[in-house]
């Protein structure tokens, strides 16, 4: 009877001790199963506007029972493929975790960089396509040089327009710099076109109307509080021309002009 007893009691434990090591077995595994998040590589910064590359990108992993309310913000290592080619819509810093809400979400104010500026300059858009251009991107600018050849300075033009109200606005950025000569001046980083901050299909899938696509918001450098030599000669350049709307011409950032 005893020794019955004895088999049962070592049976019991047997059993007790087998399910207490396969707890174990499945909280080590949990502990060692990872989950993985979009990152920005440590050293990297992508500016608001910017398309992700995938070398932009660093895989973030986590023990999956200490990934916590992430799981649920941050965008996982599986989306790669579907936010490279998207842009930014803020500025990132190395280490940084891509958001749900940094790729759904248009950005809702300007983000010019270190030692940068705003600066409005009012453009034609007789002569490029706003909703191809988006902020991140650069351009340059065609503006009509001082008066050349003969061509009537730009305070003699508004005195005429005061003489004449009926008459016309006059040429366009085009024809002008055909008569008076053109300067190429850029390349400049588009913050905004218009109110449109964002990429022109984000904008459009939030239903959000596109205004003033007339005047670009670009990012300019500024030195001891002055703004640099390329962005004074610009603004210089449109008020000779009494601010007539400037050409834009998309440009590489590395494409040295004026």
């Amino acid at each position: 009877m005893k020794t019955n007893l004895a088999v049962l009691i070592a049976i019991v434990m047997g059993v007790a001790g087998g399910i207490l090591n396969l707890i174990y077995l499945r909280d080590a595994s949990s502990s060692m199963e990872e989950v993985s998040f979009l990152a920005i590589k440590p050293g990297l910064t992508v500016r608001a506007g910017e398309l992700f590359k995938e070398d932009h990108f660093a895989k973030l992993s986590i023990p999956k029972n200490s990934v916590g309310l992430l799981g649920a913000t941050a965008e996982p290592w599986a989306s790669l493929g579907a936010v490279i080619n998207t842009r930014a819509n803020r500025n990132y810093d190395g280490g940084e975790v891509i958001l749900h809400q940094d790729i759904k979400t248009p950005p809702t104010e300007l983000k010019p960089g270190p030692n940068e500026q705003e600066l409005w300059v009012p453009v034609d858009t007789r002569s490029f396509v706003p909703s191809l251009l988006n902020p991140g991107e650069y351009v340059s600018f065609l503006v009509p040089t001082a008066a050349l050849n003969g061509a009537a300075p730009a305070k003699e033009k508004e005195k005429e327009k005061e003489s004449n109200p009926d008459e016309d606005a006059g040429p366009s950025p085009a024809a002008l710099a055909e008569q008076t000569g053109i300067e190429v001046i850029g390349p400049f980083r588009v913050l905004a076109v218009g109110n449109r901050l964002g990429s022109y299909d984000v904008w459009k899938g939030h239903n959000l109307s596109q205004q003033q696509e007339n005047v670009l918001t670009v990012a300019v450098k500024t030195e001891g509080g002055q703004l640099d030599p390329k962005a004074r000669k610009l603004w210089k350049l449109l008020q000779q021309s009494a601010s007539r709307q400037a050409g834009v011409m998309k440009t590489k950032s590395n494409e040295k002009t004026n």
